[in-house]
């Protein structure tokens, strides 16, 4: 049975990529920044720069999906650079970790985190891997963070970037604050409403980790979204319609706009991001539209 070991793995994403990969025939080993409570967990502490090299030695692949989250404080200067600094340290520890083992000691892909906030607001622009970085804080915080796993590439580690998209499972991520909104018909169009507005269903995110893990060919970013994006109009319907609710409220644009940065580049930025590399690869999803997707991640939490 081949190891993964997973730093992240108490989030959203990285216990769902647990739940799936455990599933699949895969040995799963977490990364803690506490004492471990059983073999199956190694404590670690990224902001000191303490990793056991043996821990890394010991897997096939190593995937980096810890950081602070991006939307649930205020972006204070301090939670700013608490956002940079917890994702940063935490990949530059693991890809320079792996870089110093001898080469038959190294896993055989390292996939570290990224977002989607790399592109920026590029209105309906189609936006794949190959697209360059845009303007903002988001951008910068993401260039940092893929930045960061450079050292395992340059040690010649199969290295993946997620940009990942918003992951859509019921009672958790956005969907986890927004669904109880809409059912008591208070969900609201954002501003225009016109922004694009890239999605994935929790459980395809984790099944194309898997995927790009498995696959010897795929490397660099890959986005981590579904093949349809649509305007958050579009969405606000579509979740509307799913639960049987309507409502006419609307957050102007200036009033998300007040509340600064983190307004402006999380509920006003446009971004059509389409998964170029995941399906020119081959990958399937089991959601491909805004209505599976929401109707998959309505059915029930994924990783229970």
């Amino acid at each position: 049975m081949r190891t993964l070991l997973i730093a992240g793995a108490s989030g959203f994403l990285g216990g769902a990529l647990t739940a799936y990969a455990s599933e699949n025939s895969w040995h799963v080993k977490h990364l803690v920044r506490r004492e471990a409570r059983s073999g199956d967990e190694v404590s670690w502490d990224p902001a000191r720069g303490e990793l056991d090299p043996a821990a890394i030695a010991a897997a096939d692949a190593v995937v980096c999906v810890s950081g602070a989250g991006i939307a649930d404080r205020p972006w204070t200067p301090a939670r700013q650079r608490e956002i940079i600094s917890s994702r940063v340290g935490s990949v530059n520890l693991l890809a320079r970790t792996i870089a110093e083992l001898p080469s038959e000691q190294r896993p055989e892909v390292f996939v570290s985190g990224s977002a989607i906030g790399y592109y920026g607001s590029r209105g309906a622009t189609e936006l794949s891997e190959d697209s360059g970085p845009g303007e903002g804080w988001l951008p910068q915080v993401c260039l940092a963070w893929e930045a960061a796993a450079e050292a395992a590439e340059q040690a010649g580690v199969r290295t993946i970037q997620l940009r990942t998209g918003h992951l859509m499972d019921t009672g958790d991520g956005l969907l986890g604050v927004l669904e109880p909104l809409y059912r008591w018909h208070l969900g609201a169009q954002l501003g225009s409403g016109e922004q694009y507005f890239s999605s994935i269903w929790i459980g395809d995110a984790v099944a194309a980790i898997m995927f790009a893990i498995e696959d010897q060919e795929i490397s660099g970013p890959i986005n981590l979204v579904g093949p349809n994006p649509v305007t958050f109009n579009a969405w606000h319907e579509a979740l509307q319609d799913a639960l049987g609710r309507s409502s006419p409220l609307v957050a102007p644009t200036p009033l998300l706009a007040a509340l600064g940065t983190m307004g402006e580049e999380l509920l006003l930025t446009s971004q059509r991001v389409v998964p170029h590399a995941l399906t020119q690869a081959g990958f399937t999803f089991a959601a491909p539209t805004v209505t599976e997707i929401i109707d998959r991640a309505l059915a029930g939490p994924y990783a229970d």
